[in-house]
């Protein structure tokens, strides 16, 4: 789950998938996430209904500040590629809810 700190340094966020099996940096263009759903682009493609679970970690604006990460589990409910990018995929997860 590591990435080398100079290219961390030039990320907005980092995604990891299943415990660090595999990871990816992007940008905050590349990224929306809300109370029920995150959409990222991925170089990752899944079925619709597959279950993920992601470690997302966002890096902070301020040099004092440390890097904020969370550990989500959703459902893909969309997983299209980009028109402009064929080898990428717009991806939407919608977050399940495991406390009960």
């Amino acid at each position: 789950m590591n990435c080398s700190a100079s290219t961390v340094a030039k990320a907005d966020y980092q995604v990891y998938l299943d415990y660090g099996a595999d990871s990816f940096l992007g940008y905050f263009g590349q990224l929306t996430l809300t109370e029920t759903s995150l959409r990222f682009r991925s170089r990752w493609r899944f079925n619709l209904g597959t279950q993920l679970a992601v470690r997302l970690c966002i890096e902070s604006r301020a040099a004092n500040e440390p890097r904020v990460c969370e550990e989500v589990t959703g459902i893909v409910v969309s997983c299209d590629p980009l028109l402009d990018e064929p080898t990428w995929y717009e991806m939407v997860v919608l977050f399940l809810d495991l406390s009960s």
